[in-house]
């Protein structure tokens, strides 16, 4: 209810504020992405699972709000079928600054760990390990040639014994050395309050951190993206034990693509990205997908992608997404 509240209000202030009033206050964007996919699973032990579905994948609603020359404000609404139901408060944060590249960002946000570039529909397994969508203090710093992140957080799952606190931390580095390259790493102090939800939310004997590590390289129509992303020691083996082999998990990702715009319109990507101890995802994943503009905001795409899992299942996928932004 709540939720519906904070919409309805917000439409309010939209149409009851004049014209030049919201020009200069409000910065309105949105997405919307409606997806098909086929999935066929081959199964080690024998068989096959095939499964299909057409989805509303996202809508998101960006408000940011100019309300001061050094405060700005953001909020985004997001539902995913299948997941948000019925609407999530995804983004709402409070950045004081830009004072000489410095700024302070509070409130819920996801962390600046791991960068999760990609050119393919479905979202990276990097993301599906490392994103984390936290409510911290967040200082920036910004330069030409870098940026800097360092926040804390009060995580969602703590050592067994230790307070509820504000103990968590995040720091992240990101460096543009000359024009058409990017590279960056970030580090996470407990890779158990990622959204991969590694521990199923119960506290932990010992404390895993977590690092991360990206390239961007872009040279005319081709662009090569590189991350590695995982945790920097192994879970307690009571705690995390995916092959149940008695040994603590050490989960790992990285993603390696290669895009190259056909035409102005036409964007051909492949792929290979893998993981290791991290079961919930494949081991090897390989593929490929093309995007085409349709007209200014809308684009469609396509997917397919191969997975091979560490205990032999193996799966084929392939996805169709109709995407429009606002």
């Amino acid at each position: 209810m709540k939720k519906v509240q904070l919409i309805v209000l917000m439409i309010v202030c939209l149409l009851i504020l004049p014209k030049p009033a919201l020009a200069n206050m409000f910065e309105i964007s949105g997405v919307l992405e409606a997806e098909s996919f086929y999935s066929s699973k081959d199964l080690a032990a024998g068989g096959n699972e095939d499964t299909s579905d057409i989805t509303t994948a996202t809508a998101e609603l960006h408000v940011g709000m100019n309300l001061h020359q050094y405060v700005h404000g953001q909020i985004n609404l997001k539902w995913e079928e299948d997941d948000t139901d019925p609407l999530q408060f995804d983004v709402g944060t409070i950045t004081l600054g830009d004072l000489n590249g410095l700024s302070l960002s509070v409130g819920k946000v996801y962390l600046p760990f791991g960068a999760f570039n990609s050119h393919f529909v479905s979202d990276p397994i990097t993301l599906q390990l490392g994103e984390t969508r936290e409510s911290p203090f967040i200082i920036a710093y910004s330069h030409d040639l870098f940026t800097v992140q360092a926040g804390a957080f009060n995580g969602d799952v703590k050592k067994t014994g230790d307070d509820d606190a504000v103990d968590d931390y995040v720091v992240a580095i990101e460096v543009t050395p000359m024009e058409g390259i990017v590279l960056g790493a970030s580090y996470i102090s407990d890779m158990a309050d990622t959204d991969a939800d590694l521990l199923s939310g119960s506290d932990f004997i010992d404390e895993v951190d977590g690092f991360s590590a990206f390239v961007s390289v872009t040279y005319g129509p081709l662009t090569v993206e590189a991350e590695y992303l995982g945790a920097l020691g192994n879970f307690a083996s009571s705690e995390l034990d995916g092959n149940s082999d008695g040994n603590g998990d050490k989960p790992r990702a990285w993603n390696l693509e290669a895009a190259y715009g056909v035409t102005d319109k036409l964007e051909a990507a492949i792929k290979y990205e893998g993981t290791d101890e991290f079961f919930a995802s494949p081991d090897d994943q390989y593929g490929m997908a093309a995007s085409y503009q349709i007209w200014d905001g809308v684009a469609v795409s396509l997917e397919y992608l191969h997975g091979e899992f560490y205990n032999n299942d193996e799966t084929d996928i392939a996805t169709f997404k109709l995407a429009a932004e606002f």
